[in-house]
């Protein structure tokens, strides 16, 4: 699971909408940013003797509970409202080991507060103006494209 996902609805509702709303809270998420899927998949096309296994691509040090996640949005824009709905709990909960990467050698660089910096970023510049566009949803845009 990408921070892209995760973390950016959050992130967006709390810039667009001065709100952040965090549904239940006590569910895990994993989240790794896309940049270190990307140096892991370097990683493990340049490893010599590789086992050829499955992987899940992360750190068992971002495994998150999505009102932990809600908080650290919340550090970023303090004057945003910070709002749990218990009504509508999300009964997936994912708390993922990836202890297996590490045989690898492959440990994460970058963080939520990276991601949350980097959303925020394209917010302020206007590279995003709006979080309404099924590009930025991946079922709303491969169900529009496939």
């Amino acid at each position: 699971r990408l921070i892209s996902h995760a973390v950016y609805s959050i992130i967006g509702s709390s810039y667009f909408l001065n709100t952040i709303v965090v549904y239940g809270g006590d569910q895990m998420r994993p989240v790794i940013h896309v940049k270190d899927v990307a140096l892991c998949i370097y990683l493990a096309l340049h490893k010599k003797n590789n086992k050829f296994r499955v992987y899940n691509v992360g750190s068992n040090k971002q495994n998150y509970q999505m009102y932990t996640l809600g908080n650290l949005i919340h550090e970023k824009l303090p004057d945003v409202k910070l709002e749990v709905d218990n009504s509508l709990k999300d009964k997936r909960n994912y708390n993922v080991s990836f202890n297996r990467l590490y045989d690898l050698g492959f440990e994460t660089v970058y963080t939520v507060k990276d991601a949350i910096d980097e959303f925020y970023g394209k917010f302020v510049d206007k590279s995003i103006k709006t979080m309404n566009e099924d590009v930025y949803y991946r079922v709303k845009y491969l169900k529009k494209h496939l």
